[in-house]
């Protein structure tokens, strides 16, 4: 994924539709941080100006310190774990002094992309990137963005009804889903992590994953109807006709989540309801995110794992309008988070300690 030219370390050029263009030494007498992830690390929706994304202005920060920092940014547009830890893997041969982890939000999206493959089982690809690029770019480029709009849901849907259709595949009790799919992202997520943490250890590589947060005030991506309702139709007739800003939407959403608890999009309706009318809408809103059957964030089953794990963590908590859209940060959002993670940085670097540059 990292091509050397010389002394000089490039993305692969499969890789240039997915990452802002990067180079960097092999060695440095600086102090070198590398941040992965997806398309947040990258900094959308502010990727082509790098000063504005968290690794720029985590540089901005740390360079403050009066220690010559610089922070390479390794995220990339649909970039997931396995991502992550396949270039994590290379960038620990150049000299790190801190690994900075933000993943998360694409986890679901490229299982996805597997069980199309028919990698049901999401078995391990030597070379995972290049095997989800290839597809990438070839889906992409055939179509145009309005067709992929257009059609990515039915496409989605269609293959996620056909691995979620048993009644225990969600738990209704606390609105959260249970199915096959799920535990398999999961399971992966943590490992990958797991593997690109010990890797680092073994290297005296310190390293930090940020807990990733999710925007519950976006809708949810994919909704799945429950085995027990008997009439789709009728059932989604009805919740289209529910005005939101009449109180009386509180009784008619409470019937049709009862009807449909699998539903992720009326719980949705359920909590804007209940927040129009200054009622309690937080339980609701994490009920959404939890039952979409395909989170472009990670929902609460992924951090809770996440949280329990052994792995070093930053726990990040945006305000609504640090937000750019479901997992996107806005400027004062990447700023935060840079924030957050350079005084953790710093904390842990020992800046007595100068930096030797090797020769090659």
């Amino acid at each position: 994924m990292l091509i050397e030219q010389g002394d000089t370390i490039t993305p692969n050029p499969n890789l240039s539709s997915f990452v802002h263009p990067f180079s960097f030494t092999k060695n440095t007498n600086r102090k070198r941080v590398f941040c992965f992830g997806g398309s947040t690390t990258l900094g959308v929706p502010f990727e082509k100006d790098q000063k504005i994304t968290f690794p720029g202005q985590l540089e901005k920060f740390l360079s403050a310190s009066g220690e010559e920092v610089e922070v390479i940014n390794l995220g990339g547009a649909s970039f997931g774990s396995d991502h992550v830890l396949a270039l994590g893997l290379e960038a620990l041969q150049y000299e790190p002094d801190f690994f900075v982890i933000y993943s998360g939000n694409n986890e679901f999206f490229n299982h996805i992309i597997n069980l199309e493959q028919s990698n049901q089982n999401w078995t391990y690809q030597p070379q995972p990137t290049f095997h989800l690029l290839a597809y990438f770019q070839m889906f992409l480029f055939s179509k145009t963005a309005r067709e992929i709009q257009q059609t990515q849901q039915e496409r989605w849907n269609t293959l996620l009804q056909a691995h979620i259709q048993n009644s225990e595949d969600v738990d209704e009790i606390n609105r959260r889903r249970n199915d096959s799919i799920q535990n398999a992202v999961i399971t992966r997520y943590i490992r990958n992590l797991r593997e690109l943490n010990k890797s680092a250890h073994n290297k005296n590589v310190p390293i930090i994953f940020v807990v990733v947060p999710s925007n519950l005030y976006t809708p949810p991506a994919i909704s799945i109807h429950s085995p027990t309702l008997s009439s789709t139709q009728k059932w989604e007739a009805e919740l289209s006709l529910i005005d939101i800003e009449n109180p009386s939407c509180q009784i008619k959403l409470d019937i049709l989540t009862k009807q449909n608890p699998w539903h992720a999009y009326a719980w949705y309706q359920k909590a804007r309801c209940a927040q129009n009318h200054n009622e309690p809408h937080q339980q609701d809103r994490v009920a959404a995110l939890n039952l979409d059957m395909l989170p472009g964030r990670p929902n609460q089953i992924m951090n809770e794992h996440l949280l329990k794990s052994e792995f070093p963590l930053f726990l990040f908590e945006p305000k609504p309008e640090d937000f750019h859209d479901s997992c996107h940060l806005s400027q004062s959002g990447y700023q935060t988070l840079a924030k957050g993670i350079s005084a953790e940085i710093v904390s842990q670097w020992n800046f007595s300690q100068q930096k030797i540059l090797q020769s090659p």
